[in-house]
């Protein structure tokens, strides 16, 4: 059986490693809000919307639904929830060392992402998504 013939599915759920850069990076926001020259009076505001900004992301990020992306050979690409599938319109990949990031439009034009770390994909699905959807070199 041939790859362009074949059909790849890609399980998704939320990443550990991504939640926690997330929130350390909240934590180094405020850090570094409270260590700069801004006026004493906006620093403990701005170290607080830093942090509360961070944490919120990383929760967001947590309490995303698993889900799974179907791919043909041709590239074209369903995401299914539960017993619900939609179409994903020009899907793009991302891959930035151990993260890769999906993104695409819905059918309402609506715009969405995944991303995956190290400890949610493995080597083997890495290989098939970045097969699935290579838009060329830079890919």
């Amino acid at each position: 059986m041939s790859i362009a013939s074949s059909n790849c599915r890609i399980d998704w759920r939320p990443s550990r490693l991504l939640c926690a850069a997330l929130a350390t990076l909240g934590v180094l926001s405020a850090l570094s809000v409270a260590l700069s020259d801004l006026p004493l009076a906006g620093k403990p505001l701005l170290a607080a919307l830093a942090l509360a900004y961070g944490l919120w992301l990383a929760r967001r990020e947590w309490r995303r639904p698993a889900c799974a992306f179907e791919i043909d050979g041709a590239g074209q690409a369903m995401m299914h929830q539960g017993a619900i599938a939609s179409p994903m319109a020009s899907p793009r990949l991302s891959l930035r060392g151990v993260v890769v990031v999906l993104r695409w439009r819905e059918a309402n034009g609506r715009r969405d992402s995944r991303a995956w770390c190290a400890d949610t994909l493995p080597v083997a699905a890495r290989r098939q998504l970045r097969l699935r959807l290579a838009t060329g070199p830079a890919a």
